[in-house]
């Protein structure tokens, strides 16, 4: 494998850890509100898979990972002299990689696989209609 080939691979793991970072981090993953009797009971609810996913956190492990050792085994560093334990720790972070992808995989299929038909389930109930401003165009049957 050539010098630049690694390069880009470690680029693109780079960039695939940083996303999983991102993907974690984002607090709206599940939105619930609840509004009560009045607007001012109203309670909302951001729920984002840090807070209930474990699996999230172990892929970002082997990111960081994954980072280290490509780095270290790459051709164009000096931390390894041996040309076959280099390709031996391009090949283990290659895994780390691949297993981070599937640990980042499975928590957002997941997730999006019960809340998207949550979402298409939810409907305005007709006790509700009372309580919605009829201003704006809108009409009864734009929502049902």
């Amino acid at each position: 494998m050539s010098m630049g080939m690694e390069i880009v691979g470690i680029a693109l793991g780079v960039i695939g850890f940083i996303l999983a970072i991102v993907t974690c981090a984002l607090p709206m993953w599940r939105v619930t509100a609840f509004i009560g009797a009045n607007i001012i009971t109203a309670q909302t609810i951001m729920e984002g898979l840090w807070m209930n996913c474990l699996m999230m956190s172990i892929a970002i492990i082997l990111g960081i990972l994954g980072v280290l050792i490509s780095i270290v085994g790459a051709k164009c560093t000096n931390c390894i002299e041996d040309e076959g334990a280099k390709a031996k720790e391009i090949i283990i972070s290659g895994i780390f990689f691949v297993l981070g992808g599937l640990l980042v995989l499975i928590p957002v299929s997941w997730t999006a696989s019960v809340v998207i038909p949550a979402a298409h389930q939810e409907r305005i109930s007709t006790s509700q209609w009372g309580t919605l401003p009829r201003g704006g165009g809108y009409d009864r049957k734009d929502y049902v």
